[in-house]
């Protein structure tokens, strides 16, 4: 499934090269400054050279142990750019080892995220512009894949801000309705992101970090949206209302201090206003709990599955 996906977008729009040689699989996008030259620094392995703990964004930063990002200067870009390593950690327990190489067989998360940044960049500013991805096998059973996109100055991320809007009803509206603004464009161009949770949107101000942040200021400021693992294109589109319901999916991730469940999904739907029917708000509400609850994971639903990150690392 991976090899017909990576076939499929070697020719596809936003790529500029791809293909694979000595071992490595690449595509470059089309928003690489020096395509040429980027795919020489890949084939060399150069990469190898910026996997470097001082290079390494610290712990905090965003990160966690199947992803390490890196900071990385080429000079066919001139510009500073992340690179996403992913790899199976040794320190997971054996059983969520083998867990992640079947996973791997169906789905390489790094050229997944690749593939959703192509789509979407060129479309909502919100998404990072992404340079190239490429794997390699690294050893026994063991494939390490790369996703490159340009690094993107924040602020604080939404989590930081959420702490500092505690009963600022005004701001807390304000990042509601850019916060729901940008998942209906992700949502209109057939895309779903299913992990648009705080820790993964950024927020950086107009001008300068403001001492006390006002409406105004989240207003005009711009939001930059990470982590692509789990996005997926949608693939079935009709009937609307069977859409909607897999859509809302992605509202329950949504969540500002002082801000309904409730207000947040109207807020959602009025994006979509002219395709809701009463009915259809009814059952989008009722599939945000739903989605908030486990969706269809029957050990979500009965308490037997935890929900926090790293669980597997003992």
């Amino acid at each position: 499934m991976i090899g017909k996906k990576f076939s499929s977008l070697l020719a596809g729009p936003g790529v500029a090269l791809g293909g694979r040689q000595n071992g490595m699989r690449y595509l470059i996008s089309s928003s690489s400054r020096r395509a040429p030259a980027l795919r020489q620094w890949i084939l060399k392995r150069s990469f190898l050279n910026d996997e470097r703990p001082s290079q390494r964004l610290q712990h905090g930063e965003r990160g966690r142990a199947r992803n390490t990002l890196y900071r990385v200067s080429i000079a066919s870009e001139a510009c500073p750019l992340i690179m996403k390593v992913s790899a199976i950690d040794p320190r997971y327990k054996w059983r969520r080892r083998v867990e992640l190489h079947i996973q791997r067989w169906f789905k390489d998360y790094s050229l997944n995220a690749f593939q959703a940044c192509v789509a979407l960049h060129a479309g909502i500013a919100e998404i990072v512009e992404p340079i190239a991805y490429w794997s390699y096998r690294a050893g026994f059973a063991q494939r390490k894949s790369y996703f490159l996109y340009r690094a993107e100055k924040i602020d604080c991320s939404l989590i930081q801000l959420n702490k500092k809007l505690q009963g600022r009803r005004d701001c807390c509206e304000e990042l509601a309705k850019k916060w729901i603004a940008l998942l209906g464009r992700i949502h209109e161009t057939a895309w779903r992101h299913n992990d648009i949770n705080a820790k993964n949107v950024g927020l950086q101000f107009q001008n300068r970090k403001p001492s006390a942040i006002s409406a105004k200021d989240i207003r005009d400021a711009q939001l930059h949206l990470f982590d692509y693992d789990k996005s997926q294109p949608i693939r079935f589109s009709k009937p609307r209302w069977l859409r909607l319901f897999f859509d809302a999916r992605c509202v329950r991730y949504v969540a500002v201090p002082g801000v309904s469940q409730d207000t947040i999904t109207q807020l959602y739907l009025r994006q979509r206003r002219q395709h809701a029917k009463p009915w259809q708000k009814t059952m989008a509400h009722a599939a945000v709990s739903f989605w908030k609850r486990g969706g269809f994971s029957l050990a979500c639903h009965l308490g037997l599955r935890s929900g926090k990150k790293g669980r597997h690392l003992r």
